[in-house]
This record gives structure tokens, sequence and C-alpha cells, in this order.
């Protein structure tokens, strides 16, 4: 009896494990479609093709690094964490497809509401999102080249966009956003400024840092800043990734109200030798919060 197994949401059969043809490996799904599992080509300007021996592409599950361009055709509706490749200027989009579209280059969802990936080798530097757009996840993840992003004013959300981004040296956040992931500016070794839009209702920056208002929190000290700092007597925690990647920080000094500190809150802060904190009111200390420190 033919056994199947689920891998994001999609039913694959366990035999035959994949099938490797046109510089494409790939797994045929419950219904006679196939979803790739990466490309093993010369690299290049490729076009995935919407069927493979006479089956629809539904899905891609993976590509490799060595793609310069990618056109996607109208059949595929799933695509998993792929296009990381430093390389990649270009994704584009069938006009037809229903769940993905792109602009300038840039993978979006369907209605360009989510931006969902920025390709790495785009040059250029500077990046306006478009007025549609109300999340950002990964999208700018490991953009060295990126130098400058207008974050537009309905954007809601944003997940692990920037980290690695490490030529960022300033962001603004707008009025609009109610969520940030812990990981948003991880390894951004150039921003020193973080502003937040004093409509905001849950953010705040004072001195280019960033706030949560309430419960009292850092969420982000930028890792381009050097020398000493001392936390306001205001804040209550320290959140995940607060101080991570700060290679130039040589010391901290934490309030006496901050009652925990997150995960990899210091984490890579190669030059910190001092961090003055008084413990009597620390109820939890994260994982890996003073990992690789000076």
């Amino acid at each position: 009896m033919k056994k199947w197994i689920k891998i994001a949401g999609i039913l694959l059969s366990t035999f035959p494990v994949m099938v490797t043809a046109l510089d494409f490996t790939y797994v045929i799904n419950v219904g006679n479609t196939i979803t790739i599992t990466s490309y093993t080509g010369s690299g290049g300007a490729v076009t995935i093709p919407s069927t493979i021996g006479g089956l629809s592409v539904i899905g891609i599950g993976g590509l490799a690094n060595n793609l310069t361009s990618v056109v996607i055709p109208s059949s595929v509706n799933y695509i998993g964490e792929t296009f990381s490749g430093s390389s990649l200027t270009s994704i584009t989009v069938n006009p037809a497809n229903l769940y993905y579209s792109s602009e300038d280059g840039v993978l979006f969802n369907s209605d360009k509401t989510q931006l969902l990936r920025y390709p790495r080798g785009k040059t250029g530097g500077v990046f306006v999102t478009p007025l549609s757009v109300t999340h950002i996840s990964d999208a700018f993840t490991g953009c060295t080249n990126l130098s400058r992003v207008w974050i537009g004013e309905r954007v809601t959300s944003i997940a692990r966009a920037f980290s690695g981004c490490t030529r960022l040296p300033n962001i603004s956040i707008p009025a609009s956003v109610t969520s940030i992931a812990p990981e948003a500016f991880v390894d951004c070794t150039s921003l020193s400024e973080i502003t937040v839009d004093t409509s905001n209702q849950k953010y705040h920056s004072e001195n280019g840092i960033l706030f949560i208002k309430r419960p009292a929190a850092l969420v982000k000290y930028p890792a381009g800043r050097v020398g000493s700092y001392v936390v306001s007597n205001d804040i209550t925690y320290l959140s995940d990734y607060a101080f991570q990647g700060c290679a130039g920080l040589t010391s901290v000094t934490v309030p006496s109200r901050i009652t925990g500190i997150g995960n990899y809150a210091f984490q890579n802060c190669a030059s910190l030798t001092n961090v003055n904190i008084d413990s009597s009111s620390i109820t939890s200390i994260g994982d890996g919060a003073f990992q690789n420190c000076g």
C-alpha cells in the first residue's frame, strides 16, 4: 500500500521519494501534482516550468543558491523558504498567478499586502514598500546591499525582516506598526538609529533606541553604536536580542527595576566587559543572554 507524509501542509508520496528531470528535483503530490525540492542546473536566469512530465508544478520547496533571476509560473500556489542565494537579483511571477505577485523583481502575495522576499543580490540599496503592504515577513534577511528602506504607513507587523542587513544605518517605524519580532534587527551591524513615529501606540524611540511603551521594555539597542550605556530607570525588561551584536558596546548599567533579561540579550557583544546589574529584582535570565561576550 502506498503511504503518504505531510510536509508544509502538502501530502507527499513516500515513494518515489524524489525524481530529477529538467534540472529540477521534485516529488509527486497527492492528485498527481509536483513540488520542486531543488534545482540542479548550472544557475543563472531560470524559468520554473508550469508542468513536468505532463503534471502541474504547484509548489517550490527549495532552489539553488546560484540563481541570478527566477520566473514563477501561474500554476504555483506554494513557495517555501527559498530564494536565499546572494546572487539572486530578480523574482518575477506570472501575472495570472492567483497566490503570488511581483513588482520590480520583489516577491509579494497576490494582493501585495505581504512583502515576502527581496532578492539578496538586488543592487541599488534603496527600497520603498508599496502602500498596500501591511506585513513584512523575513523579506530582507541577509540583504547586505540594502542601505535604506522606507516602511509604508499601513504596515502593522514586521517579522525577522532585516536580520543580517549589515549596511542598514537607520530605520523609521511608522505609527501603524503593532508587532516587531525580537529578531527583526539581529546582526544589523551598521545600525545606529531606530526612530518611531510619535503617534505609534505601542512603540517609541528615545535617542535612536527602540522601546515598548507598556510594560516598559528595551526592544533594540542599535548594534552599530560604541561605548557605554545606562538603561533608563523606568525600564523593567530587556527583550530578546536587545543588545545582540553590539560589538562596540563596552559596558551597560541596568536599573534596579529590571525583572528579566531576554534570550540572547547580550549575545556577541564582543567588547562588553562590564554589566552592572542589581540582581535583587531579576526573576529570569534567558538562554544565551551573555553568549560570546567579551
